[in-house]
C-alpha cells in the first residue's frame, strides 16, 4: 500500500519547505526524510561553536526530526502513537521513536492479516433407506 505523506516544515530562519513522499513503509519514509535532512544540513549547516551553546543546538535538532517525523505519519493509524511519544519527557531521539513506530506497524500488519479468514463450506449427499439426505459441514481456515 503507497501513502503519499507530505511534510511541511518551516525552520529556525523562517525557511519553509515541503516533502512530497511516495513510501510503503516506514523504513522507506524515514530513509527519504533522512536523505532530505542531509540534504538540508549540507545546503545550510549548523552553527559550529566551541560553546555549551553546540549541544543544546544538536538538540534542538534533533527535535525538529522527531517532530517532522512523526507529523508525517498516518494519523488513522498511528495517531496514538505520536501522541504517546510526543507525552514523553524528555522527547527521545529519533531512532527510539522509530522503533516504536516501526513495532507498531509491525503488529498492526499482523493483526490484518492474522483477522481475515477464509470460510469453506463442503456439502455431501448421500442415500439411506431411499431419502436424500444433504449434510453441511463448514470449517474456518
Amino acid at each position: 500500500m503507497c501513502v503519499d505523506r507530505t511534510v511541511r516544515h518551516t525552520n529556525t530562519d523562517g525557511i519553509q519547505f515541503g516533502l512530497c513522499l511516495t513510501v510503503r513503509t516506514q523504513m522507506e519514509y524515514l530513509g527519504r526524510l533522512s536523505l532530505k535532512w542531509d540534504e538540508l544540513a549540507n545546503y545550510k549547516p549548523p552553527p559550529s561553536c566551541t560553546c555549551g551553546a553546540s549541544e543544546q543546538i544538536t538538540q534542538d535538532i534533533e527535535k525538529e526530526r522527531v517532530h517532522q517525523f512523526l507529523m508525517g505519519l498516518d494519523e488513522a493509524r498511528f495517531g496514538h502513537v505520536c501522541t504517546n511519544i510526543i507525552g514523553l519527557d524528555p522527547l527521545p531521539d529519533i531512532d527510539l521513536v522509530y522503533q516504536r513506530v516501526v513495532r507498531e506497524e509491525r503488529r498492526l500488519n499482523t493483526s490484518r492479516v492474522g483477522s481475515r479468514q477464509d470460510a469453506v463450506g463442503f456439502v455431501a449427499r448421500s442415500e439411506l433407506f431411499g431419502q436424500t439426505m444433504t449434510k453441511l459441514q463448514c470449517e474456518d481456515l
